[in-house]
C-alpha cells in the first residue's frame, strides 16, 4: 500500500512514473527527516542505533574504519582491476 500511494502522488504531482532515483530519494529524506525529528541535533549519534525500511532501501549504518558511518545494507558493487564485478 505504501508504494502504491507513493506512485499515484508522486503521478499526479509530476504526471510521470517515479524511476527508482525517485524511490531511493524519498527513502533517504523520510529515513533522515524522521531521524531529525526525533532526535533534534543528536540525530547523527544515532545512526547506528535505528535502522529503517523505506519502500525499496533500508538502512543499517555501522562505523566503518576511515569511512565513518556507512549504510551496510546497501549492496555495493566493486569493480576490480580485472573488469570484473564484485558484489558486497
Amino acid at each position: 500500500p505504501s508504494v502504491q500511494a507513493f506512485i499515484l502522488a508522486y503521478r499526479a504531482l509530476y504526471g510521470a512514473e517515479p524511476n527508482q532515483f525517485a524511490f531511493h530519494g524519498y527513502d533517504c529524506l523520510t529515513y533522515f527527516v524522521t531521524l531529525c525529528s526525533h532526535y533534534g541535533r543528536d540525530w547523527f549519534h544515532r545512526l547506528s542505533a535505528e535502522g529503517g525500511h523505506g519502500l525499496q532501501t533500508d538502512f543499517s549504518f555501522g562505523l566503518a574504519p576511515r569511512a565513518g558511518q556507512v549504510n551496510q545494507a546497501v549492496r555495493r558493487v566493486i569493480y576490480t582491476p580485472e573488469f570484473e564485478t564484485v558484489l558486497q
